[in-house]
């Protein structure tokens, strides 16, 4: 048994952590694809070990139902603030993509955001005022997006 008080086992575990690491980053690319062969099955490991663990524990069912059921009225400001940032963020890049001409991944992001975006305006705005209003009527005007788009669109 490790006596825990004014021990110095913290200490020597953190210098053995660094001195690991020190020396796998020293070997180059072809020891550090060494150490993740060994440590990502040891992370999967650890993880289904915890999951399964925390399931075996007292109150693990309270726990798991105060999980699924969510207060949406205690969350109503963060989403709030979440859908403001998404529109603030997706605006720019959804009306002209010369903003994320930048970095190659912003642009990637900005483009992921971008869709997500529009993908919320369809569901909120419908699929059909989405053609006729957004699409057709403020559009390029260089084609009008018949009915048969609709799937495509929703």
């Amino acid at each position: 048994m490790i006596k825990q008080k004014n021990s110095y086992w913290p200490l020597l575990t953190q210098l053995l952590a660094i001195l690991l690491t020190s020396g796998f980053l020293f070997g180059g690319i072809r020891w550090i694809e060494r150490a993740n062969l060994f440590l990502v099955p040891l992370l999967l490991l650890i993880i289904v070990f915890t999951f399964v663990w925390s399931l075996t524990r007292d109150y693990a069912e309270i726990g798991i139902a105060y999980l699924f059921t969510p207060s949406w009225v205690s969350h109503r400001l963060a989403v709030s603030i979440a859908i403001i940032a998404c529109t603030i963020v997706g605006v720019p890049s959804a009306l002209s993509l010369h903003v994320l001409e930048n970095q190659d991944t912003t642009w990637g992001y900005g483009l992921i955001v971008s869709g997500f975006l529009i993908a919320l305006v369809v569901v909120v705005y419908k699929p059909m005022r989405f053609r006729r209003v957004l699409v057709n009527q403020f559009g390029t005007d260089d084609w009008k997006a018949p009915l048969l788009w609709i799937p495509v669109i929703a």
